[in-house]
């Protein structure tokens, strides 16, 4: 047993359609009743969207070592990884993951990034 690499990706967008996308992505929780189904308050779905549009200026707006960006068969992508032991592998891998979690970041057909 050893340290395990784990790679994320997804692809590049306008910052501008991400923030827009994480308005809809609070907009259809709210309206879909996740508050009362999954007991979550209105102020746990407002911070969510507030985490959410910190960590896409965070990760994308400026530079940093731990993100870059790759073309791939004509195609932009961020990406981020690196060896973990079972932490996080990098500082960018929980906001790159939950972004990608809650449907604001595409990651593209897993058949695609399999091939």
């Amino acid at each position: 047993m050893g340290a395990d690499l784990l790679i994320v990706a997804a692809r590049r967008e306008d910052l501008a359609v991400l923030h827009a996308r994480v308005d809809e992505t609070h907009d259809q929780l709210i309206a879909d009743g996740w508050e009362n189904a999954h007991g979550w308050r209105s102020d746990d779905v407002a911070e969510m969207r507030g985490d959410a549009h910190a960590a896409l200026e965070d990760l994308f707006n400026q530079r940093r070592r731990d993100v870059d960006e790759l073309l791939l068969d004509g195609t932009w992508w961020w990406v981020t990884g690196g060896m973990s032991w079972g932490d996080d592998p990098t500082d960018a891998w929980g906001g790159f993951t939950m972004l990608l979690a809650m449907g604001v970041l595409d990651a593209g057909d897993a058949k695609e990034a399999n091939r």
